[in-house]
Parts: structure tokens; sequence; C-alpha cells
């Protein structure tokens, strides 16, 4: 566990070249991080051991904020005086579409609602394939800070079954970069285009057929995570029912240096089939391109 407050985002430091070239902001940012992966990235060497990488998961801790002054006496003393507070609850939804709320507070009450319904004590494992919005709270038992946890809100897309997507892409680098490692739901693995005996120079395109007509609400793209190699800067998204006309991008635009999941939103939702994805830059303009995963929303 670490905390920084610094006044700079976690995307100023990614994107700043030199120290120099940070500009703080006004707010002052605080970061709490329950973990960090090792060093190493493969840029002029070996990548990160793999028992030192990150590996995307849900992790959940919990802390408390406090206001502190010279008659509180010691500030660690002062940080070693625990009230009880309830721990808020999780929303999870797994590959099959089956929804489960927690809460790790002994004798919490979880209540829901699903899609703006009545309010319900939660009872178990919820199906919910076709997606939509669920709240959830908990209610603690005497004793605790607070009686209520806030609301928390989640809001999923209808699951899309990838068995039958079929994808195909201008260059890959066998052995490290497969085609399939886009729709393996693997964030650790990675398409790349060749870099090998010769490196193809952008455009770069990716095109996947999903096997039916699917109502798009926005197409996802997942950078490579460990490291920045490849990363998408400009791009183009078309799409078509039939893989031959594809008319007009649906959208293009610039993606920022971040790791985080990018969001092509599509408003309002597009009807196609095949789904096709130009890179036509790096963002430090190097001729190749990378990707974790592309992934779609549907609209319910």
């Amino acid at each position: 566990f670490s905390m920084t407050a610094l006044h700079v985002t976690e995307n100023d430091l990614d994107e700043a070249r030199h120290p120099v070239e940070l500009k703080p902001r006004p707010q002052v940012v605080l970061s709490l991080d329950a973990e960090h992966m090792g060093l190493g990235g493969a840029s002029c060497g070996p990548r990160t051991l793999e028992k030192y990488i990150l590996k995307a998961h849900t992790t959940s801790f919990r802390y408390s904020l406090r206001p502190y002054a010279k008659a509180y006496g010691s500030p660690s003393d002062r940080a070693c005086e625990l009230p009880p507070i309830g721990e808020p609850v999780r929303i999870v939804r797994d590959e099959k579409g089956v929804v489960t709320v927690s809460c790790p507070t002994p004798g919490a009450r979880i209540f829901v609602r699903l899609s703006g319904g009545p309010t319900q004590e939660y009872r178990g494992p919820i199906p919910f394939r076709k997606g939509g919005a669920i709240s959830a709270w908990a209610e603690y038992p005497e004793g605790y800070l607070n009686r209520k946890s806030q609301r928390v809100e989640r809001t999923f897309s209808l699951i899309v079954d990838r068995s039958q997507w079929k994808i195909r892409v201008d260059s890959f680098e066998p052995g490290e970069g497969e085609p399939s490692h886009l729709i393996d739901g693997d964030p650790s693995t990675y398409w790349h285009t060749q870099w090998r005996g010769g490196a193809p120079r952008h455009p770069h395109e990716i095109v996947i057929d999903f096997g039916k007509i699917l109502n798009l609400a926005a197409v996802t793209y997942l950078p490579r995570q460990e490291i920045g190699n490849g990363r998408i800067g400009r791009y183009e998204l078309y799409l078509s029912r039939d893989g031959k006309n594809w008319g007009r991008p649906a959208r293009k635009g610039k993606f920022g240096r971040g790791a985080e999941l990018k969001k092509i939103r599509l408003s309002p939702p597009r009807k196609a089939r095949y789904l096709k994805f130009v890179a036509l830059s790096e963002i430090n303009n190097r001729p190749w391109t990378s990707a974790a995963e592309i992934g779609v929303i549907c609209a319910p």
C-alpha cells in the first residue's frame, strides 16, 4: 500500500517525457495504491518477472479521512483511533452474466434495486445477462459510525458471446503478438504488429466479424498494459453489415497516452456485423501498433 498527494495526475506523469514538462495543477490529487507492479518492461531488456506482474482484478480496501490539529496530540496516535466503519458493498458480474453483491462487514444487510424496480433485500446471485442498472447498499448493525452505506451503482451492457467472433489483421508478430489475443478476454496478452525482420508502417487495421448483427453502443480499446510500445494515437472506426461496404468512418479521433480502457461511444447505437479498427499512428510516431483487447458494448 502507498499514498501520494501531488499537484499532477497519473496521466500528467505518463504523458510528460521529462520532469520540466510537468505543469502543476491547483488541485491536490490524492492517490491510494494497494499494489505496484515490479520494474521491467522489455523496452531495453527483459520484461517484468511473471510473479511481479499485476493482473487485472478487483481489489477492495478501506480508509478514513479525519481532520487534524495540534490539540489532538500525536498524528500517529490520532491515525490509530479507528472508529467502526462499515465496508461498502461490491457489485460484480461474471462472464455468464450472474451478478453477486457482497459486503465484508459482519451482520450487514444488503438491499438492491434492479433497473429502477422496487427495493428488495439481497438473497443470492442474480441472473443479469440482458444488462441494465443495479444499485445496492448495506445497512449495518448498531455501534457503527454510520448505520447505512453509500449507494453503489453499476450499469451492465448486454452479455456478448465471443465464441463465434473471427478476426484478421494486416500484420502481427508470430509467437508474441497473435491476433487472437485481441479477443481472448485476458488483458495481460496483446496483439503486436511485426517488428522482427522489418516493421510495416501505418495504417494498421483490425477487422472483426461478430458472426451476427449487434446493436453497438460503444467500441472499447484496451492498450497494451505493461509498456507503452505501440499504443494507438490517431484512429478511425468503420462499421458494416456485409464486410464489403464500409462507407465513411463511424468515428475518428485520437487517444491519450494512458493505459486505461478507452471507449468510443456511438450515439445513437449502430447495427453492424463487421468492425474495422484502423490505427493511423502510434503515440510516439513509431511504425508498430499494439493492443491488449478490442471489445464492444451493446445496447440492451
